[in-house]
């Protein structure tokens, strides 16, 4: 007997589906995802708690190059810009 093989969706393909699911069902499927394994918590815990980390990290270096104490710092727009295009960088897919 021959066995299916199973196929097994490209990035793009999930990518797509991913972006037209609405908030509550994203966080059905990483909730499905993490209770799935233990293997899945201890790879999702980790990403999740640095991704977190990061942004705070970036939004603080942003606010503070782009709204800083004025009679003690100058406005710092390069490093402010770094911050940005390391958020976007953050945040993309």
């Amino acid at each position: 007997m021959k066995k299916n093989k199973m196929q097994i969706a490209s990035w793009p393909d999930v990518k797509a589906v991913l972006a037209r699911l609405d908030q509550p069902d994203l966080l059905e499927l990483i909730s499905d995802l993490y209770y799935l394994s233990n293997d899945n918590k201890a790879s999702c815990i980790p990403v999740i708690l640095s991704a977190m980390t990061s942004w705070r990290r970036i939004k603080k270096v942003i606010e503070a190059c782009m709204h800083p104490d004025i009679l003690n710092e100058p406005v710092r727009i390069p490093t402010g810009k770094t911050g940005d295009q390391d958020y976007s960088k953050a945040t993309a897919m």
